[in-house]
């Protein structure tokens, strides 16, 4: 049964375990060398730490923050004794951001423009799976895009307002959510939120015209008084 450990994103991981025999003995002063790969399907394993044993067959290791990572714990054992091994799986959250969105007041019929980032590295290079969520009160809708990630992350979308009832203003939120993928090491999160406030309809530019002219007249008239 394969142990998973759920870790926050940018935290370190600590790992601890007993190096004993099969009958409870405990082993000291014994190596155990710690690998780990990105939980991405490559199994590129590497080795990052190696730690003795203490007195009670104890070990403890602490690794930097990275991925979800599957993390192994290997002895080589000795003359009497047989290599063993154990493993465990760090589930860690994509860390998402929703940096800048505009308009935050817009009509209906108007555009919101979005700005995100996935942070943390491990970026698959042919673009990273997002998802966009617009939601108003506990309803949402959500859209599936595909972006390009570039070298730090970031990708830009738009969502279009149809028209709707000019005299009613209402709150929509908007978030950005991380997908599951095959070779992206992150487990799936959401953004913060951010409202946007929807309502009214642009003029009709003549409309708007007219409603010039008489403003300009009144002044022309009063300046020749």
């Amino acid at each position: 049964m394969t142990k998973t450990l759920l870790v926050a994103h940018g935290h370190k991981v600590t790992l601890a375990g007993l190096y004993t025999t099969s009958s409870g003995a405990p082993l000291s002063g014994q190596p155990v060398r710690i690998l780990a790969a990105p939980d991405n399907n490559t199994d590129a394993f590497s080795q990052v730490a190696v730690v003795t044993t203490g007195a009670n067959g104890s070990r403890s290791a602490t690794l930097p923050p990275g991925p979800s990572r599957i993390i192994r714990a290997v002895t080589d054992g000795t003359a009497t004794i047989l290599p063993s091994s154990g493993q465990v799986t760090t589930i860690v959250p994509a860390k998402v951001k929703l940096l800048r969105v505009w308009p935050r007041r817009v009509l209906w019929g108007g555009t919101v423009h979005l700005v995100g980032q996935l942070i943390g590295g491990y970026l698959p290079p042919d673009g990273a799976l997002v998802r966009l969520r617009i939601g108003y009160g506990s309803a949402r809708l959500t859209y599936g895009i595909r972006e390009h990630v570039s070298g730090n992350g970031r990708f830009t979308t738009t969502y279009g307002f149809g028209l709707g009832d000019p005299s009613v203003l209402q709150p929509f939120w908007f978030q950005i959510a991380a997908l599951p993928m095959g070779n992206y090491p992150y487990a799936p999160s959401d953004s913060r939120r951010v409202t946007v406030i929807v309502g009214g309809h642009p003029a009709p530019l003549l409309l708007a015209d007219k409603s010039n002219r008489p403003r300009h007249n009144a002044r022309h008239r009063g300046g020749r008084q």
